[in-house]
């Protein structure tokens, strides 16, 4: 985990979404910023999963994040 981080959340995004304004959050609707340690990172606390939500004043959109951090692979003998 500590070689991927710090983690950019707007990388897990298609590109499409306006990266300038956007707000990020997290499961607990706390505003979390970009890029983030994902260090601490578990299997066990996985999957963690974020919020980018962006509002011109007009209209907002969203977009859900998930990371998911998987088990090591086993060692071949």
């Amino acid at each position: 985990m500590a070689t991927n981080s710090p983690y950019d959340l707007f990388d897990a995004l298609d590109g499409s979404q306006d990266n300038n304004s956007g707000i990020r959050t997290d499961l607990s609707n706390n505003t979390v910023s970009n890029p983030i340690d994902i260090t601490g990172f578990t299997v066990t606390g996985s999957p963690y999963q974020y919020t980018y939500t962006i509002d011109n004043g007009t209209c907002s959109d969203s977009e859900q994040i998930t990371i998911t951090v998987e088990p090591a692979p086993n060692p071949e003998p």
